[in-house]
């Protein structure tokens, strides 16, 4: 075998180790992005559930304070029911207050007219 020969053959096998080295590289590279993607895949599934249960508190919540609102509003029309009731009661008393001396007098005629 010729020295020509015997370079020629080195270095196609340098070029194997060399081509082999990378593919090897590439393929621990690839590896390695796998796992990355595998790990965000992950990530992502358990931030759409995390969102998910977000959503479902928020929408609770919600629904919640809307209960909440219309139990107010049903007793703000019951305090000013209660309130106008209240008020007429009042202004009922002070009439009666008003008139009361009249409705005295009115009696004590009324008996003396009788008695006469």
């Amino acid at each position: 075998m010729s020295q020509q020969q015997e370079i020629s053959i080195q270095n196609a096998i340098l070029s194997n180790r060399l081509t082999t080295d990378a593919l090897l590289q590439n393929v621990e590279e690839i590896a390695s992005m796998r796992l990355e993607l595998q790990r965000i895949r992950e990530v992502q599934e358990t931030s759409r559930n995390a969102w998910g249960q977000l959503l479902h508190h928020v929408v609770s919540i919600y629904e919640m304070n809307e209960e909440r609102i219309r139990m107010i509003a049903m007793m703000q029309q019951e305090t000013n029911s209660m309130f106008q009731a209240l008020k007429m009661k009042h202004q009922v008393c002070r009439e009666l207050q008003q008139r009361q001396p009249i409705l005295i007098v009115l009696v004590w005629f009324a008996t003396l007219v009788v008695l006469v």
